[in-house]
């Protein structure tokens, strides 16, 4: 019923009776976030959460240091996660026949190391040589460096 009046006994006035749909609910917001080691308790960036009546926002599954911040519509990540992978799941309900989710990945990765290349720097070889190797090098770092060659002849590779 939109826009309706009633008169109720011998009172003056009207009441205007306003019917509301229930919508179903709908979440959005960020669905991956990458941060390393040592990182200081942090939360995502803002959802949106719609539907009528108003949805109530769970977290179904994932670490017990994400947390969903219904004040903020945040996910709170506190101190103290390892290097990995940490899925979420959240789940919006108001009463209607659908629930809406949205997976969110936390990704925690090691703190970089700098690389480095050692092994041989020299290498001598005599006229008609047979096409030949250095010894090996090393290469360190994280994440794994890529090693490219800058410069030199170019039969050198």
């Amino acid at each position: 019923m939109s826009g309706n009046t009633y008169t109720f006994g011998t009172s003056n006035g009207t009441v205007t009776a306003q019917w509301t749909a229930n919508v179903a609910p709908g979440i959005t917001g960020p669905t991956t976030m990458t941060l390393t080691v040592g990182y200081a308790a942090t939360s995502t960036g803002m959802y949106t959460v719609t539907g009528s009546p108003a949805p109530t926002v769970t977290k179904t599954a994932g670490d017990a240091k994400i947390t969903w911040n219904d004040a903020t519509k945040k996910l709170d990540i506190a101190e103290g996660l390892v290097v990995g992978t940490y899925p979420v799941t959240l789940k919006a309900s108001n009463g209607t026949s659908l629930d809406a989710t949205l997976n969110f990945t936390l990704t925690i990765n090691a703190t970089p190391v700098a690389p480095t290349l050692t092994g041989p720097t020299i290498l001598s070889l005599t006229a008609g040589y047979a096409a030949t190797s250095t010894g090996a090098y090393t290469v360190t770092g994280s994440p794994t460096p890529t090693v490219t060659k800058i410069a030199g002849d170019i039969k050198i590779t």
